[in-house]
């Protein structure tokens, strides 16, 4: 922009002397040339939809990406909470002659994360009942009486009271309250035990049917390092099983969460948490008869037993 100044625009700042102080010239500017010129040019509608479509192709491209960081971020934690829960495991074995804890609930008998005092109602409406349930659950875990929040004796409180202090590790970051966990009984943990922690079964048919006896466990030294004990459950198995998330242990042909992608969350019998992909577990799970309402419909199932999952270590094919 080309300013055509005359002298009469310029005027010299003169000090009371009359002399000019030693001061910057500025040119005075028209402000219908300023306008002309596009100083305070604006956008067109154009323009800004341009970007806003750029900003959405590049929202696009990330959100996978931040999606991908978020489920990595929360297996991470799923894998630790796995692993300080089997460690508790081992401390309790440890000071009872060898002995896991329970993996199961039934009044009047403390497990792994419930006291003696039944928290569970399973069968007295406790299916949506989060509000109602949960803090009962937490208290239990805690050797509080469900109810009244009193502190109960030591033989009837839960027996990782000693080791585990935040009930938060019980459960993976992404198991949040929505529709699918109010459908559950169980709210205070993602985490199942493998029925092969029970040291009897009514009957070898049963023991095939997944009924089992509330009696003592068994011990840890009796299981392979790489005998799966623990997995995060499938939480999807609510929507066609009303029973699923009943209990606090499992078989293994009822499922692993695939909320992860591609592979589940286990721990081990020596302490170590994993993660393994799921056609990995389903057919090592798979590997036996299957029961009605497991997830192996449709696997071809063979009879490679005893394996990781499949690990009773009193029955000789491991189920």
């Amino acid at each position: 922009m080309k300013l055509n100044l005359h002298r009469s625009d310029i005027q010299p700042n003169r000090g009371s002397t009359g002399r000019p102080r030693n001061t910057c010239l500025r040119p005075s500017i028209n402000p219908v040339l300023a306008r002309k010129s596009g100083t305070n040019r604006a956008f067109t509608l154009i323009e800004l939809l341009v970007v806003i479509a750029i900003i959405a192709v590049l929202a696009a491209m990330l959100l996978p990406t931040l999606a991908s960081a978020k489920n990595r971020a929360q297996m991470a934690i799923d894998l630790n909470n796995i692993h300080q829960i089997m460690m508790a495991a081992h401390l309790y074995a440890g000071d009872n002659n060898g002995y896991l804890p329970r993996a199961d609930q039934w009044s009047g008998v403390p497990s792994w994360c419930f006291s003696s005092q039944q928290a569970f109602a399973p069968w007295l409406g406790g299916i949506g009942n989060y509000n109602l349930y949960y803090p009962q659950q937490v208290r239990s875990f805690h050797g509080l009486d469900p109810v009244s929040g009193a502190t109960l004796l030591r033989k009837d409180a839960c027996q990782f009271v000693p080791y585990l202090k935040n009930e938060k590790v019980l459960r993976c970051p992404a198991d949040i309250p929505c529709s699918l966990m109010y459908k559950r009984q169980l709210y205070i943990t993602s985490y199942t035990w493998n029925v092969s922690f029970h040291a009897n079964y009514d009957t070898p048919t049963n023991a095939i049917n997944g009924v089992c006896c509330p009696n003592a466990t068994v011990k840890v030294s009796q299981f392979k390092g790489d005998d799966i004990l623990l997995w995060e459950n499938d939480e999807l198995r609510v929507l066609t099983d009303s029973v699923s998330w009943n209990d606090t242990y499992g078989c293994p042909d009822e499922g692993v969460t695939s909320r992860h992608g591609k592979g589940g969350t286990i721990g081990n019998a020596d302490g170590s948490a994993e993660r393994i992909l799921l056609r990995d577990f389903y057919m090592m799970a798979c590997n036996r008869p299957v029961k009605t309402g497991s997830n192996c419909t449709g696997w071809n199932n063979g009879q490679h037993l005893p394996n990781r999952l499949w690990n009773n270590p009193l029955r000789g094919n491991g189920v």
